[in-house]
Formats: structure tokens, sequence, C-alpha cells
């Protein structure tokens, strides 16, 4: 199976975060998992009046769609763009620091990572683990 398919079920339940926030920790969750990609169950499956109302059923608010009729963003495409923003860079900081033999930075930004297996998630919310390792990109 291609690596990008084993991903586990991420939900609001079980990261206690926002459908933003999810979409954002899957940059890092996939860098964490050494992943190549991360594949969206639904990008367009819009409701009835998706402009309106973004229930469906059971499912959480915004949940089937990342983006509305007539080319419209949306805060979860946003942050999902910016989870794929930090992942380019975390496997740019992770080539150049082995490269550089920066062994310090390196173990720290590896260490960061483990903070997003899914035993961990489970007792803190992804919006807490995110704050607390943002900064590393940006030293």
């Amino acid at each position: 199976m291609h690596p990008a398919y084993r991903l586990p079920c991420l939900n609001s339940h079980n990261l206690r975060s926002s459908q933003s926030r999810i979409s954002y920790s899957m940059g890092w969750y996939t860098a964490a998992k050494k992943m190549d990609g991360y594949l969206r169950w639904a990008y367009n499956s819009w409701t009835k009046s998706p402009l309106t109302d973004t229930r469906f059923t059971a499912w959480p608010a915004c949940d089937t769609y990342l983006v509305y009729p007539g080319a419209l963003s949306s805060v979860g495409f946003e942050k999902l763009i910016e989870g794929a923003q930090d992942f380019e860079k975390i496997k740019y900081l992770q080539s150049s620091y082995e490269k550089n033999k920066q062994t310090k930075q390196l173990a720290e930004l590896n260490q960061a990572l483990k903070k997003f297996e899914i035993k961990s998630l489970a007792t803190t919310t992804a919006d807490d683990v995110l704050k607390s390792v943002k900064h590393l990109l940006n030293q």
C-alpha cells in the first residue's frame, strides 16, 4: 500500500480540535509518519445548500467539502494549504540539518514530530501541539 493511504481517521473526536486545525495539523502528521502525501476524502461534495448550511446528517459542518461553489475557499482549505507548506518546510529543514550536521536542530524537530502520534493526540488538542512546535519552522 502506498504510504499516503495509511492514514487513520483523524476527526474532531480524537483530535479534540476544530476542523480547520485538523486540516492544518495534517501537514505535521504526514511529516511525522514519513508519508509523501495526504488524500482527503472529499473536496467538493456539497450539501443541498452549501452557502447557507454546511451540515450533512450526523457529520460535522464542512466535513464534506473544502471549497464552496463558485471557486470560494474555506478556512479548512486555507489551513490545509498552510499544513502542506509546513510539511514542505519540515522536509527542507530535515534535509538541511542532515547535510549541515546540525544534529541538535534535527533532533529537536524530530522530537516535535513525535508529538503527532495518535496516542499523544488523544490527550491534548492539535491546537496545543501546533502551538508548541510551530516556532521550530521559524528559527
